[in-house]
C-alpha cells in the first residue's frame, strides 16, 4: 500500500520536473525567436528607409525638408570646391572644376565626373543647351512695360518656373554629380546681388505670423544641394529677373506709386522649396523694400495653382492624368524615325555600363545630363575613357523637342493642357475683373511653380512650341487702361520678355499699339479655354473621361 503511494508520488514528481523543463525550454526559445524576429525586422526596417531616401529624393511629388540653418557648418570629411564663378564682362559662367565630393556607398556606385573635355566640346557651345541652362547675365533684357505712354499700367502678373535645380533621378548605380549649395557670388557694382545671403539669413524664422513656411530655408545655403533643391545659380537667376522687372515696373512705370506697402503684392508658391527659394530670391530683387515678416506668403498644395474659389468646383480632376496618358500612346503610335535615338541611347548605356533597358525615360537622362552642361562639369566617362559627348546630348535634346511638338497635336494633350491651365488662367481673369472694379489694392501677383505650371499656359495661350521650358522661364501678363478712356482695359502677354501678345490665339489680328482688349481674354475664358473638352464646366470636363 505504501509503496504504491510511494510510486505513484515519484512519478507525479518526475512528470512535474518534466513540465517544468518543457515549460522553461519553450520559453527561452520562443523569447530568443522572438529577439531574432525584432532584430530581422528591425535590421528590415533600416534597408527600408535606406532604400526610401535613395528613391524619394528622385521622385517629383517629394516635398523638399527645410535644410537646418546650420548645415554649412557640416563637416563632409572631404573639401567642397565652389563651382560657380561669376562675371567676367557681367556674364555668368559656371566654372568647369568638378567638386569630387567622393559617394561612400560601396563599389557599385561609379564617379564619371572626373574626365576633362576641351572647350570646344563644352554642351553649352550648344544653343539649345545655353538655352535651357539659362546662365545668368547681366544686363537683363525684356519687353516687359513697353507701352505707349498713354496707356496706364494697372496690374502685372508673372508665372514663373523654378530656376536652376540639381536632377530628380539618377542612372542605375552611379551618383550625380556634386554641386556646392553656397551662394558666395560678389559682382562688382551690384550690390543687391552682394547682399543677398546676408539679408536672406537675417530674416531666417522671421516669416510672417501663421506662415505654413515657417523654419523654410530661404536660400540654397548647405553644403552640397541635395537631389531636386535649388542651386546658387536658380536663386541668381531670379534675382536678376526681380531686379529687371524693378526696373521695368516700379521705377519706369510707378507699379506701386511712391509707398509700398505688403498688401500690393499676392504670393502664391507650391510646396517645394525649390519654388519657395525662388520667389524669395524674385521678390528680393522685385520688391521696393523686401522685409519678409510683412509678405503673405500663401501655400498652394498643386502645382497648377487651383482654388475651389477660382474654378467654382473642387480641385480634383482625375481627367487630366487620364488625356495624359491618352496623349502618350497617341504620340507614341504617330510614325516616328527613331533610329538615332536608338543610337544614342546605346552609347549612353555604353558610357554607363548599363544595358539599353536599364536607362531612365529620355527626359530623365536629359534630366540628369543638363545638370553637367548647366554647371560646366566635365561629362561623365567610364572606366575605359568613353564619354558622354556633346553630340549624344544634341540628338537627345533634338528629339525631346520633336517629341514636345508631337504632343501639342494630340488632341489628348490639348485636353490635358486646357484642364491644367484653367484654374491659374481664371485666377488671372477674375483678379483682372476686380482690379478694373477697384475691388483690390494687389498690383502684382506671383505664381511660383514649375515647369509643368507654365507650359500648359503657353500652348493654351497658343505660343507653346513643345520645347522644355528653360529654367527661370516667366509667363507675364500685364492690366492696362488708358488715361482717356478710364474704362477701356487691356492686356500684354509676354514670355521671358518677348511681346507675344500678337500671337496668342484670342487676340491674333485684334491688337492695338500691341494691346489687346481685357474682353477678348475674359471671352476667351468664359467660351472657349474648354473647348477640347466638348463643355464649359471643369468640374464636368474633370470627371466625364469620354469627352
Amino acid at each position: 500500500m505504501y509503496r504504491v503511494l510511494f510510486l505513484r508520488r515519484k512519478a507525479v514528481c518526475i512528470v512535474s520536473t518534466i513540465w517544468i523543463l518543457i515549460m522553461l525550454f519553450t520559453y527561452v526559445f520562443v523569447t530568443e525567436e522572438s529577439q531574432r524576429s525584432e532584430g530581422k525586422r528591425f535590421r528590415q526596417q533600416i534597408r527600408l528607409k535606406a532604400k526610401i531616401d535613395s528613391l524619394h529624393l528622385a521622385q517629383e511629388t517629394f516635398q523638399d525638408i527645410p535644410p537646418h540653418k546650420d548645415a554649412q557648418d557640416i563637416d563632409y570629411g572631404i573639401p567642397v570646391e565652389e563651382n560657380n564663378k561669376f562675371l567676367e564682362e557681367f556674364v555668368i559662367v559656371p566654372d568647369t572644376d568638378d567638386l569630387n565630393l567622393s559617394s561612400k556607398k560601396g563599389n557599385q556606385e561609379k564617379n564619371h565626373g572626373d574626365s576633362t573635355f576641351e572647350n570646344s566640346s563644352d554642351p553649352l557651345s550648344l544653343p539649345r543647351i545655353a538655352e535651357y541652362c539659362n546662365i545668368p547675365k547681366l544686363p537683363h533684357t525684356g519687353q516687359e512695360g513697353e507701352v505707349p505712354s498713354i496707356y496706364k499700367l494697372k496690374s502685372v502678373y508673372t508665372v514663373m518656373r523654378h530656376g536652376d535645380r540639381t536632377t530628380l533621378y539618377t542612372f542605375p548605380h552611379h551618383r550625380n554629380p556634386t554641386i556646392s549649395c553656397q551662394f558666395k557670388f560678389n559682382v562688382a557694382k551690384h550690390p543687391k546681388i552682394n547682399l543677398f545671403a546676408q539679408t536672406m539669413d537675417f530674416f531666417t524664422g522671421k516669416q510672417n505670423t501663421g506662415s505654413q513656411f515657417i523654419n523654410w530655408a530661404l536660400y540654397p545655403n548647405r553644403a552640397v544641394c541635395d537631389s531636386s533643391f535649388l542651386t546658387p545659380v536658380g536663386a541668381l537667376q531670379h534675382i536678376i529677373n526681380g531686379v529687371h522687372f524693378n526696373q521695368k515696373y516700379i521705377q519706369n512705370l510707378k507699379l506701386f506709386k511712391e509707398n509700398f506697402s505688403p498688401d500690393q503684392i499676392k504670393i502664391k508658391v507650391t510646396e517645394y522649396s525649390r519654388t519657395y527659394q525662388s520667389a524669395m530670391a524674385f521678390l528680393y530683387g522685385f520688391l521696393p523694400k523686401f522685409n519678409l515678416t510683412e509678405l503673405n506668403v500663401q501655400l498652394t498644395r498643386n502645382i497648377f495653382f487651383c482654388s475651389e474659389k477660382a474654378v467654382g468646383s473642387s480641385c480634383e480632376c482625375p481627367s487630366i492624368q487620364h488625356f495624359k496618358k491618352l496623349s502618350n500612346r497617341e504620340v507614341m503610335s504617330a510614325k516616328q524615325n527613331l533610329t538615332r535615338l536608338k543610337h544614342i541611347r546605346k552609347e549612353i548605356a555604353e558610357v554607363f555600363e548599363l544595358s539599353v533597358d536599364q536607362l531612365p525615360f529620355n527626359y530623365a537622362m536629359f534630366d540628369i545630363l543638363s545638370s553637367y552642361a548647366c554647371h560646366g562639369i566635365k561629362l561623365p566617362c567610364n572606366s575605359e575613357g568613353v564619354c558622354i559627348t556633346k553630340d549624344m546630348l544634341s540628338g537627345l535634346t533634338e528629339y525631346l523637342d520633336k517629341s514636345g511638338a508631337a504632343y501639342e497635336k494630340s488632341p489628348s494633350f490639348k485636353k490635358h493642357n486646357q484642364l491644367s491651365s484653367y484654374p491659374l488662367l481664371m485666377d488671372i481673369g477674375n483678379h483682372m475683373i476686380a482690379v478694373a472694379h477697384g475691388k483690390t489694392n494687389e498690383k502684382f501677383v506671383l505664381y511660383s511653380g514649375h515647369d509643368k505650371t507654365v507650359s500648359p499656359v503657353l500652348s493654351v495661350l497658343g505660343i507653346n512650341p513643345g520645347k522644355w521650358v528653360k529654367y527661370a522661364t516667366r509667363v507675364v501678363f500685364e492690366l492696362y487702361n488708358r488715361h482717356d478712356v478710364k474704362d477701356h482695359y487691356y492686356i500684354r502677354i509676354l514670355h521671358d520678355g518677348k511681346d507675344l501678345t500678337s500671337q496668342v490665339n484670342f487676340c491674333r489680328e485684334r491688337t492695338s499699339n500691341g494691346l489687346c482688349k481685357i474682353k477678348h481674354f475674359l471671352e476667351f475664358l468664359k467660351e472657349d479655354i474648354l473647348n477640347e473638352t466638348r463643355t464649359k464646366q471643369f468640374l464636368k470636363a474633370c470627371k466625364d473621361f469620354t469627352r
